[in-house]
């Protein structure tokens, strides 16, 4: 008698793999990393928001009734139905080709991938252009209406049919504004794959939600997956008052924290800080660009600074996306501008390099912490993520909100308050970093491990 042979765990990863971002690499690769540690013999597919579902949108969903859930279940069973009889009226051999048996691999090399951004005006690219260009992104992605989704949609769906798993790692974070349709078709792809008989993870991510539709849709969803890990206590607590039961939520650091520096030599390092004119002393400024911030408020930072004998300097981990207002603080302000897109084991070492870093982006944070760098965290928007930071670190600085009146003065008296105590800050880093390690793998170690939420 033959014993039928035990099929090979099978998990699928949403997440941002193809990305500028330092920062989304991080997560995204050592969230995988993780995976395959935990768990060797698994098989992985990894994908990205896969086109198919444009039909699906924010405003179809609140123009459908006042219960999102039903709503989002209507689809996702028309998907399924239509998915099934295409599915059974395919030719014999047509599963075999299901790019779930795909193992995905880490890149070879995390070296030599810097490159260099050059600091151009904005291009503004006229109104008919866009239009055009929109339409054209339109007759790329047809729906098939017989299905009910894109045609291309079709072989991420036999990727779903094929894991028990499904980990959807949000790059970072959600939210309610411009990206309202990428989250109702995000979250129709998770529904589907329940329906689909996978066990669903949302891991790494804060929520940046204000509207009530979305809010009341996630709690329904969020009840009804397997583990729901957030990265800041405001999240958390959002969660819990959508009704999703306590056991189910993990307050937990992102996979980021799991990041090593690149084992660069010091000959290179010192030609890293030479090429990029990092004198001791210096400090990094990553800032935002947005609407109705007064750019002149950093002036006196600056100035400050500058009379402490520090030299100023703009970072990014997203270079290519921050380009301009890299350019932006060089014209107004003097500054020295990082000159090369980093992978982030190496721009960990770049911040190394800095006394201190003031921030406003939540993964340059994150580094620095792995650096042993200082850092003034601040907040921006209101937004729940860059108060983990702050958490898990146990960091004695709170983060700085820019929208109040006087946050510069509140800037430096946290710069003050570092260089009194510097050396028990950067100790202090390098204690709670291999802690965090330990923390993020309960992105994925979920089975059997309690809601770890404690506000």
């Amino acid at each position: 008698m033959l014993l039928k042979m035990k099929e090979p765990l099978s998990i699928t990863v949403i997440t941002k793999l193809k990305t500028s971002n330092a920062g989304n690499q991080a997560v995204s690769t050592e969230l995988i990393r993780l995976i395959k540690r935990l768990y060797p013999d698994a098989r992985i597919f990894v994908g990205w928001r896969e086109p198919g579902l444009e039909q699906y949108t924010f405003n179809r969903l609140q123009h459908a009734g006042h219960d999102p859930l039903r709503t989002l279940d209507g689809w996702a069973e028309l998907i399924v139905k239509k998915y099934e009889y295409f599915r059974k009226a395919s030719p014999p051999g047509w599963e075999g080709t299901s790019p779930a048996s795909q193992a995905y691999e880490l890149p070879q090399s995390q070296s030599n991938t810097a490159e260099v951004v050059e600091l151009a005006p904005l291009s503004v690219i006229p109104l008919p252009l866009r239009i055009y260009g929109k339409g054209l992104r339109t007759l790329k992605m047809p729906l098939d209406r017989r299905r009910g989704y894109g045609r291309g949609y079709e072989r991420w769906l036999t990727v779903l049919k094929h894991s028990n798993q499904v980990i959807y790692s949000p790059a970072g974070d959600i939210g309610d504004s411009k990206r309202a349709d990428y989250l109702v078709r995000d979250l129709l792809g998770l529904r589907i794959a329940q329906r689909l008989g996978a066990k669903v993870i949302v891991a790494n991510h804060s929520i940046e939600v204000k509207h009530p539709l979305i809010l009341r849709l996630l709690g329904q969803l969020y009840s009804s997956f397997d583990n729901i890990v957030v990265r800041d206590p405001a999240s958390a607590q959002l969660v819990m008052e959508t009704h999703v039961p306590p056991e189910k939520i993990n307050l937990t650091p992102d996979t980021a924290y799991m990041a090593q520096p690149a084992p660069i030599e010091e000959h290179e390092l010192k030609e890293i800080a030479g090429r990029e004119q990092i004198e001791p002393g210096t400090v990094g400024i990553l800032a935002f660009f947005r609407e109705g911030f007064d750019f002149s408020g950093w002036s006196k930072v600056i100035h400050q600074l500058r009379a402490m004998g520090k030299q100023v300097y703009f970072i990014s981990h997203d270079l290519p996306n921050d380009a301009l207002l890299a350019m932006r603080f060089q014209q107004l302000y003097g500054v020295k501008v990082i000159t090369r897109q980093y992978n982030y084991a190496e721009y960990i070492r770049v911040l190394s390099l800095l006394e201190l870093v003031i921030s406003e982006r939540y993964h340059t944070c994150v580094f620095s912490a792995i650096a042993n760098t200082p850092f003034i965290p601040l907040r921006v928007r209101q937004m729940n993520k860059i108060l983990g930071v702050v958490y898990f670190t146990k960091y004695p600085i709170p983060a700085v909100d820019t929208t109040n009146s006087g946050w510069q003065d509140t800037v430096m008296e946290h710069i003050r308050y570092v260089y009194k105590h510097y050396d028990q800050i950067s100790a202090d880093l390098q204690k709670t970093i291999p802690r965090l390690r330990q923390l993020a793998e309960h992105n994925v170690r979920w089975n059997g491990v309690s809601g770890t939420v404690a506000l």
